[in-house]
């Protein structure tokens, strides 16, 4: 069974772990809540990122080259 590493990346070299989770679902949530409190929402909503989350890994965020990430381990 998989679980799923939930990611925030800052930059190419900068990455925090937010979580590991047995549900792709909570990762999103992760995902999408601490972007709801850390990243500027200039060019996406959380809509947007909740809708890219739901169909891909990885969610290019804000003003800046942040990104939200799922990665997927076994």
């Amino acid at each position: 069974m998989s679980k799923y590493i939930a990611v925030y990346k800052s930059d190419s070299n900068n990455r925090k772990v937010l979580g590991e989770f047995n549900e792709r679902e909570e990762a999103v949530k992760t995902l999408l809540k601490y972007g709801d409190e850390h990243v500027s929402y200039c060019l996406d909503s959380y809509d947007i990122r909740k809708e890219a989350l739901s169909f891909r890994n990885n969610c290019v965020c804000g003003c800046g080259p942040s990104s939200l990430v799922i990665e997927e381990i076994d």
